[in-house]
């Protein structure tokens, strides 16, 4: 007779307990534990009653049954792929617990990001990095090869398989937001903040090489034992990235969608500064410039939008009515793109940046940009000359 625990009514956050059992159509797993707990619902650690094995069960809270219908059909899709040698997490089973959808994979050990708070932050070596590199991309490599790009790559999502047998062996987990090559759109929002790629903020076209963007954001963590690109402003994000790796080429800002949202600044002056004076700006229509209305920060939520609107009570915008008929340069805010970045954009990494001091702000950057060259020349003395690794990095961005 089942127990009252398999029988009762499920509420949407009623969800299983300590050794309550789970029924798929193939096997039944007792949870023996749970591993974890966020937004989406609970990862569980359960006994296969069938094969006795310990296996690790995703258990979501609410999920759309869209959105768990897409990311079986990506688990099944990379399942072609060998787990083993293509680094990827083996995909055992899909079932419901009521009203709730479970996922079943392989047990692994802690995430990228649990061994190193483990560590207390403590940086790993260029020695343990180059096997952790080199596993991501052979997985991504695999995913390349049947079109898929996995666009959530984070320390949270890589997985040593058991650390303490196989130090930094390493498999790659969620694909949750996984999406095939071919139905990428350009202006689509994908990655984690600290890991997404400029192309995806710009409104460029996207590719699988925004997950090599992130290969090289979770490298960087490893390293320096913290997130490379802030995530708590757009505006700090760009910041950061132009002073840290350079600007993107003007061709690129220029086609891009969303470009003008972070060089705006560069638009306005570079019209007041016109050689032309037929050409230049006046002043109704610099008052009308989006780096003045601030358009584009008015539905953004970060503390640099914030700190912009309350500055600019002391100077409140006039509206439209009775204004001429002017149009706004807001459709040409690419033409002037100049190669040297803006100052509007917010300062950088991990950084309240209405309160931080300039001067420390800059030399904080320095020697961050200092270390990741060091790092960069460190990475091609021990790792990138291999014949083997060249190859592999020039696939997956070909």
């Amino acid at each position: 007779m089942p127990s009252k625990k398999e029988t009762a009514p499920a509420h949407p956050e009623n969800l299983p307990e300590e050794q309550d059992i789970l029924r798929s159509k193939t096997t039944c797993y007792q949870i023996l534990d749970f591993n974890g707990e966020g937004t989406f619902g609970k990862v569980a650690i359960c006994l296969d009653l069938k094969t006795s094995k310990t296996v690790a069960i995703k258990i979501h809270k609410d999920a759309e049954d869209d959105l768990i219908e897409k990311e079986v059909a990506m688990l099944k899709a990379v399942s072609v792929l060998d787990p083993n040698k293509k680094n990827i997490v083996r995909f055992l089973d899909d079932f419901r617990y009521h009203d709730h959808s479970c996922l079943a994979f392989e047990m692994l050990d802690m995430s990228l990001w649990d061994l190193l708070k483990k560590r207390q932050w403590k940086p790993l070596s260029l020695n343990e990095i180059r096997p952790v590199a080199h596993q991501l991309l052979v997985a991504f490599e695999a995913l390349k090869s049947i079109g898929i790009m996995h666009t959530d790559l984070k320390p949270d999502n890589v997985m040593l398989v058991n650390h303490k047998d196989q130090p930094f062996k390493i498999k790659l987990i969620d694909f949750g937001l996984a999406i095939h090559t071919s139905e990428v759109e350009v202006g689509m929002m994908m990655q984690n903040e600290s890991y997404r790629a400029p192309e995806v903020n710009l409104g460029l076209p996207l590719s699988e090489c925004v997950d090599m963007w992130a290969v090289g954001c979770v490298m960087a963590f490893l390293y320096f034992g913290a997130n490379l690109f802030p995530c708590n402003c757009p505006y700090h994000w760009m910041k950061t990235v132009v002073r840290l790796v350079g600007q993107p080429g003007n061709h690129h800002i220029l086609s891009g969608l969303h470009s003008w949202a972070y060089f705006i600044w560069d638009e306005v002056y570079r019209s007041c500064l016109d050689p032309d004076h037929d050409l230049r700006i006046t002043p109704r229509e610099a008052v009308k410039h989006g780096f003045i209305t601030m358009d584009h920060l008015k539905t953004a939520a970060s503390s640099y939008s914030d700190t912009a609107i309350q500055l600019m009570a002391v100077s409140p915008l006039e509206t439209s009515e009775g204004s001429d008929n002017d149009n706004t340069n807001e459709d040409n805010s690419n033409a002037a793109l100049i190669t040297d970045h803006g100052k509007d954009s917010a300062p950088s990494s991990g950084y309240d940046a209405d309160a931080q001091d300039f001067a420390a702000e800059t030399k904080d950057l320095k020697i961050k940009t200092s270390i990741l060259f060091h790092l960069s020349i460190a990475l091609l003395m021990f790792w990138i000359l291999p014949i083997h690794f060249i190859h592999l990095s020039h696939v997956i961005c070909s």
